[in-house]
């Protein structure tokens, strides 16, 4: 299942401390735009939207952008710009924080995708004293595990889209299947049946015809070593 989650999943998980991923699944329209301000410039960035979420009840402005640059290129730049960001970065996505004056926290998230440039930038500002922890009250709508507590609850409300993340106790296989079978009990159909043709399964796509739905859930095993930590991503398909 790797490789083919939405781009949207990647900031979100930039926003709590876990590991970074790189699996991307298109759901949205890209739009044009101009440059972009503030550590954007410093990687001659060119903006492709900016809208409202609300992450654990606050709410922020996400931006998109290009740049053309490789991960190694813009980690050089920013670090070359800002000595005191702090940097998390793997083979195809950097994480890079930038702390101001006032105290909140400028994060960006870039994923370069396999062979290509542009890379993908993601930014957003997070407010003195956020906490990844603050308010996040799963929602109603997306299935958690038995045992699992709310780690990120994230709203898109122009993409009719609802983000969370949950840290369990349980291995991943377990709460995928937990989640799996709840789905299904309440309408939804599993798109590949990962979870039951394969005891590695680590996420898995599933759809609601009648209510045009569509849900991907990934699963992995927790940075601690013990359990396992997850994603759902809800997005209601508008009519024809």
């Amino acid at each position: 299942m790797k490789n083919r989650w939405c781009a949207v999943l990647l900031i979100l998980l930039s926003v709590w401390c876990g590991p970074i991923r790189a699996d991307v699944f298109s759901l949205f329209p890209f739009q044009s735009g101009g440059s972009v301000s503030g550590v954007d410039n410093a990687l001659h960035s060119s903006e492709l939207w900016s809208e409202e979420v609300e992450i654990n009840g606050r709410r922020l402005d996400l931006q998109v952008a290009l740049v053309d640059k490789n991960l190694n290129q813009a980690i050089r730049d920013l670090r070359g710009l800002y000595k005191n960001g702090s940097a998390a970065m793997n083979s195809n996505s950097l994480l890079f924080e930038v702390p101001m004056a006032s105290g909140a926290r400028r994060r960006y998230f870039l994923i370069e995708l396999k062979g290509m440039i542009p890379t993908l930038q993601f930014s957003l500002i997070l407010p003195a004293g956020f906490s990844r922890n603050n308010n996040a009250v799963w929602p109603s709508e997306l299935p958690l595990p038995p045992g699992a507590q709310a780690r990120t609850v994230m709203r898109l409300p122009k993409r009719n889209s609802v983000y969370g993340l949950f840290d369990s106790p349980f291995p991943p296989q377990q709460s995928l299947a937990d989640m799996a079978r709840r789905l299904e009990g309440s309408g939804w159909k599993s798109m590949g049946q990962e979870s039951r043709s394969s005891r590695q399964a680590s996420g898995e796509i599933f759809l609601h015809e009648k209510g045009r739905q569509i849900m991907v859930i990934s699963v992995q095993n927790a940075p601690s070593g013990s359990g396992s930590s997850g994603s759902v991503y809800l997005r209601k398909i508008s009519g024809r």
